[in-house]
């Protein structure tokens, strides 16, 4: 199975071009290697979530299943909690 994203923490600004990842020594965030998936037959979707985040407040509906993520390290990095994982819409 071939990798298709890797996610990696980094800041948000407003007023400033958004910069290097952060440094995983200073941060409780893991880094996500994401695979792309085929939806289940048995999944029927997830209809209006609200989410919030820092550009807006809207409600998705979840229906199609892109990709799953899951904790890697990345330049030394360690993963805090190989438990936790992604799934993309």
């Amino acid at each position: 199975m071939k990798a298709s994203t890797l996610l990696l923490p980094t800041l948000l600004s407003s007023t400033a071009a958004i910069g290097a990842p952060l440094d995983p020594a200073k941060h409780a965030l893991e880094n996500f290697l994401c695979y792309r998936v085929k939806r289940p037959s048995s999944f029927q979707g997830i209809e209006s979530k609200p989410v919030t985040d820092a550009f807006e407040d809207r409600n998705y509906d979840l229906k199609k299943l892109e990709s799953l993520c899951n904790p890697v390290e990345v330049d030394g990095s360690v993963i805090r909690n190989p438990d936790a994982h992604l799934v993309c819409f």
